[in-house]
């Protein structure tokens, strides 16, 4: 099977979570170069993701674009630090103890104290991320190998074509030479009786002068060749 150098492939999943586009793009190359461009949350995935492309290509220079929105970035959980609390509270008590001053602290007050209170990101679920990830990266991978072979193929029809055309032409040349030689030696024949008139000249001439011509004229190899 033959088949391009060049290709694309793309392809798009969205979840209500998640969003992932992968774009592959293919060009000649003499090796694998492949090249991924792609959010620093997904970095950790990179190795994974070039042992994957392995299996779909195997030479060229390769440009893989990922595309991640996940929606759950804003879903944050808030965390209560009770022993953070305890302590401002103690020490607080222990103002009002020593100062001799009322402790008027409300729960709204201590909220606003430093890490009471804290926003922590929900964690990711590697495994479940991978599978998000590996789906599009497989179906651009099998589109480009697609195109690649549909390029191929009008590659193929293109140079079979072209090589039809110069068969033809060989059949001609090589039907042609014999009768150029001929038609030389005809030419060579005219000429020297019209400059010598009724002199004759010796065959062996005319086969000769023949001979040269004919090595310089010959087309032998480049049609073998062809």
């Amino acid at each position: 099977m033959l088949k391009s150098m060049t290709g694309f492939g793309r392809c798009e999943v969205a979840t209500p979570e998640r969003k992932i586009i992968v774009e592959i793009k293919a060009v000649n190359h003499r090796y694998s170069d492949i090249s991924i461009k792609m959010p620093k949350k997904l970095s950790f995935f990179e190795a994974g993701i070039r042992n994957l492309l392995k299996q779909y290509i195997g030479r060229g220079k390769v440009d893989v674009f990922i595309t991640y929105e996940d929606y759950t970035e804003k879903n944050v959980c808030v965390k209560y630090n009770e022993d953070i609390a305890k302590e401002y509270m103690r020490y607080l008590s222990s103002m009002s103890e020593t100062f001799q001053i009322d402790n008027d602290i409300r729960v709204s007050t201590l909220a606003k104290f430093p890490d009471v209170f804290t926003l922590e990101e929900q964690s990711v679920d590697e495994e479940e991320l991978w599978k998000l990830i590996e789906g599009p990266v497989k179906t651009a991978a099998e589109q480009l190998v697609n195109a690649r072979i549909s390029e191929g193929e009008n590659l193929k029809r293109d140079i079979i074509h072209k090589l039809d055309g110069m068969l033809t032409l060989v059949e001609f040349i090589e039907e042609r030479s014999p009768q150029i030689l001929a038609e030389y030696r005809q030419k060579l024949t005219a000429k020297v009786n019209e400059l010598l008139g009724d002199t004759k000249i010796e065959e062996s001439i005319l086969a000769t002068e023949v001979i040269i011509f004919a090595d310089k004229i010959c087309v032998d190899e480049e049609t073998v060749r062809l």
